[in-house]
C-alpha cells in the first residue's frame, strides 16, 4: 500500500504544470487506497468482453443453471426458443430434405403403421357389428323400437349393446371455476363447453355445501341426468368430471383418481400460479383421454345371418359367373359360325355382356346371319370392311347378282374357270363373255352344258304382254337398251318377266304415259291464273268457266297419281293487289283462295286434299298490272 501510494504521489508529481497542495495531498491518497488495482480489473473486464471465446466458456457454465430456473415457467422458453428453432429446422429441411427424412423415419414409420392398423380393426370392427345386428331378428326389433321412440337406430343399439361409455371428460379449476380443457368422442357434442363446466362446479358446490363432505379434497360425487351420468372427481387444484352413458362401472372411480393424480403430478407449478392462462394445459388431452373407456355386452353371436348373408352372396355370384360364361360360349359359337361363312374374315372381337365389337372384312355380296340362341343383333357391332373375296360361292353369288340370273341358271366357280348350266338369253350369255375378258379371277367361261334360247327375249316379250309402238329397243355391250313411254301397268308386267327370266334388259329410260300426262296437266293448271274484281272476293262469270276447265284438269291429275300410287295435295294461293295495307291484302287474298276451294270441292275433288294459302300483294313481280295482280293460282303438290 505505501508502494502505491507513492507511485502515486510520484505521478502527481511528474504531471506537468501542476504542484501537489498541502490539502490535496490527503484526498489523492485517500483515492490511491480505495482504487487500488481497480484500473487492471476494468482491463481484465474489457478483456474478457472482447474476447468470443473467453466469454463462450463463460457462459457455457452458467447455462444449465439458467435452463433449469425456466423450467418452472416453461413458456417463457418456448416462446424464446420458438422462432430460432423453427428457423433452424426449416432450414435443414431445405438444406438437406434425405437427412431429415432419415432422421424421422424411425418415429413416423410405426406411428403411420398403427394409425392404419387401427383404423382397418375399427373399421372391421364396425362392419361386423353392423352385420350381426341389422341381419337378424334383433335387429329389426331394434329399429322397430327406433321407429317408435323418435330415437336413431345408432342410439338404440348403443343402450342395448353397451354397458357403458364415456362420452366426455372435462378438468376444471377447482377455485375459479375456469374449463382448463376438455375431450369427448363427438368433436359436435356440446357447442358451449365453459358453460358446461361452470354448471358442474356450481352443481359440486350445491352439493358439497348442502349435504356436507368432510372429505371435501377428495369426495366422490356423481348425478343422473336423464341417460347420463355425471361422475367428478375433486383434488387440490383442479375437478375431473366425466359425462358416462350407461351404468358406471366400479373401475372407473380408480381410472378418474389415477388420472387425476398424473395430472397434479405433472402440472403442479402450472397449478400452483394459475392465473387464468389454460393454454398450458393443452398437452393434458392424452391423460384425459386415457378417460374415454368403453365395454360392450357380451351376446350370443349368431353365425346364421352372415352364414345366410356369404350364402347368397355366394349364390348371387355363382350365378353371375355362369350366366357370363354362358353368354360368352354363344358370342363365340356365333363368330365361329360367322368365321365359316364364305365372304366374311373375322380378325378380332372385344367381348362385353353390353355390346361385342368384331372387326373383319365382309364381301359386298354375302349377308351376317341373324344370331340365335338368345342372342340379338343389338349385342354385336361390326365394324367390318369391304373386299372381293375369290371364295366360289361369293363368285357365284356375285356374278348371279350382277347379271340378273334366274335360279334356274347353275352356276360353279373353280378358279380360274367359271361353269354356267342351264337355259340363258344369248345376249346374255354375249355380255358374260364380255364381262369374263375384264376379269382377272376369272380367265375362262365354260357354257359346254349352257343352253341358249334362240328365241329372243324380246320375242318372248312381245308374244306375252306385247310391245307398244312408243318402245324403243337398242343392243349395247351390256344388253338391252329399253326407251320411250308406256303404260304404267305394261312397265311394272314387263319388269316382273325380266326379274323372273333373269333377261339383262336395262330400262332406266322407261317413262310412264301417266306420268307423262301428269306432269303436262301440272303445268297447265299451274299456269291458268283465275282473276277477281277490285275488291272482290267472288269470281265473275267469265271467270267461273276457267273453274270447269281447271277441275277437270285436276280430276285427272288425281286419276293418274292413283294409278302411279303417288301421293299429291293442292294448295290455292290467293293475292291482292296493292291498294291496300298488308292486313288487308292477307285478308282479301285468304278469301278469295276459300272462295276457289268451295268451288272446286262442288266439282267433286275432295276437300282433304285442298288447303290454301294466302299471300297478298307481291312487289317483285315485274310489269303486272292491278287488275292482274288480283287472283287465285292452283299448285299441285306431288
Amino acid at each position: 500500500m505505501p508502494g502505491a501510494i507513492g507511485n502515486n504521489h510520484k505521478m502527481k508529481q511528474d504531471l506537468p504544470g501542476q504542484e501537489a497542495s498541502p490539502k490535496q495531498e490527503p484526498l489523492d491518497r485517500l483515492k490511491a487506497i480505495i482504487l487500488d488495482g481497480v484500473d487492471d480489473r476494468i482491463k481484465l473486464m474489457e478483456k474478457r468482453l472482447d474476447d468470443d471465446s473467453t466469454r463462450a466458456k463463460e457462459v457455457s457454465k452458467v447455462l444449465p443453471e439458467a435452463f433449469k430456473h425456466f423450467y418452472s415457467s416453461p413458456e417463457k422458453l418456448g416462446d424464446a426458443l420458438q422462432p430460432t428453432l423453427a428457423a433452424s429446422i426449416k432450414e435443414s429441411v431445405e438444406e438437406n430434405p434425405e437427412d431429415f427424412a432419415d432422421a424421422v423415419f424411425p418415429i413416423m414409420g410405426p406411428a403411420i403403421r398403427k394409425y392404419i392398423l387401427d383404423t382397418i380393426r375399427s373399421m372391421l370392427q364396425t362392419m361386423n357389428q353392423l352385420l350381426d345386428r341389422s341381419l337378424s331378428i334383433q335387429g329389426i326389433k331394434w329399429r322397430l323400437e327406433a321407429l317408435l321412440s323418435k330415437r336413431s337406430f345408432a342410439e338404440i343399439v348403443f343402450l342395448h349393446s353397451m354397458k357403458y361409455r364415456v362420452e366426455q371428460v372435462f378438468l376444471i379449476h377447482r377455485e375459479s371455476g375456469l374449463l382448463l380443457h376438455h375431450v369427448a368422442r363427438d368433436k359436435t357434442a356440446i357447442e358451449d363447453i365453459d358453460n358446461v363446466s361452470g354448471m358442474l362446479t356450481a352443481i359440486r358446490d350445491f352439493i358439497g355445501d348442502s349435504f356436507g363432505s368432510s372429505e371435501k379434497h377428495f369426495e366422490n360425487q356423481s348425478m343422473n341426468v336423464g341417460e347420463l351420468t355425471i361422475s367428478t372427481k375433486s383434488g387440490p387444484k383442479v375437478i375431473l368430471a366425466a359425462v358416462i352413458r350407461g351404468v358406471v362401472p366400479s373401475h372407473m372411480n380408480l381410472t378418474l383418481q389415477k388420472t387425476l393424480e398424473d395430472i397434479h403430478l405433472a402440472f403442479q407449478p402450472q397449478l400452483a400460479d394459475f392465473n387464468g392462462e389454460v393454454e398450458v394445459f393443452q398437452s393434458t388431452e392424452r391423460l384425459l383421454k386415457n378417460c374415454l373407456l368403453e365395454e360392450e355386452v357380451n351376446q350370443p353371436k349368431r353365425r346364421w345371418p352372415g352364414i345366410l348373408l356369404l350364402s347368397c352372396m355366394t349364390m348371387l355370384a355363382a350365378l353371375a359367373i355362369f350366366w357370363h360364361v354362358r353368354h360368352r360360349n354363344k358370342v363365340e359359337n356365333y363368330l365361329n359360325q360367322l368365321k365359316n361363312t364364305p365372304g366374311i374374315v373375322i380378325n378380332s372381337w372385344d367381348y362385353s355382356y353390353k355390346k361385342t365389337v368384331v372387326h373383319g372384312l365382309i364381301d359386298p355380296f354375302t349377308h351376317i346371319e341373324k344370331p340365335e340362341n338368345g342372342l340379338s343383333e343389338s349385342d354385336f357391332e361390326f365394324k367390318m370392311e369391304g373386299y372381293l373375296s375369290l371364295q366360289p360361292k361369293c363368285v357365284e353369288n356375285r356374278i348371279r347378282s350382277h347379271f340378273s340370273l334366274p335360279e334356274s341358271v347353275s352356276i360353279s366357280y373353280e378358279f380360274p374357270v367359271l361353269k354356267l348350266k342351264g337355259s340363258v338369253p344369248s345376249e346374255t350369255v354375249g355380255v358374260l363373255q364380255q364381262f369374263v375378258s375384264q376379269t382377272s379371277y376369272i380367265q375362262k367361261l365354260d357354257t359346254t352344258e349352257l343352253v341358249h334360247t334362240h328365241t329372243s327375249s324380246i320375242e318372248a316379250l312381245e308374244r306375252e304382254i306385247g310391245l307398244p309402238a312408243s318402245i324403243q329397243i337398242s343392243q349395247s355391250a351390256n344388253g338391252i337398251v329399253f326407251s320411250g313411254n308406256a303404260p304404267d301397268k305394261w312397265i311394272h308386267s314387263m319388269l316382273d318377266i325380266h326379274k323372273r327370266e333373269g333377261y339383262n334388259w336395262h330400262t332406266e329410260n322407261l317413262e310412264s304415259t301417266e306420268l307423262i300426262n301428269l306432269k303436262k296437266e301440272k303445268r297447265a293448271i299451274e299456269r291458268l291464273p283465275i282473276f277477281f274484281g277490285f275488291k272482290e272476293t267472288k269470281l265473275a262469270d267469265p271467270e267461273r268457266e276457267k273453274i270447269k276447265i281447271l277441275s277437270r284438269s285436276v280430276l285427272k291429275v288425281l286419276g293418274y297419281c292413283e294409278t302411279l300410287s303417288l301421293p299429291c295435295s293442292i294448295t290455292i294461293e290467293g293475292y291482292a293487289d296493292s291498294r291496300g295495307s298488308d292486313s288487308q291484302n292477307q285478308a282479301i287474298s285468304k278469301k278469295r283462295a276459300r272462295h276457289v276451294k268451295t268451288l272446286l270441292i262442288e266439282k267433286g275433288i275432295p276437300a282433304e286434299l285442298i288447303h290454301i294459302r294466302p299471300i297478298g300483294h307481291i312487289k317483285s313481280i315485274a310489269n303486272q298490272t292491278e287488275d292482274k295482280a288480283r287472283k287465285a293460282l292452283i299448285k299441285i303438290d306431288l
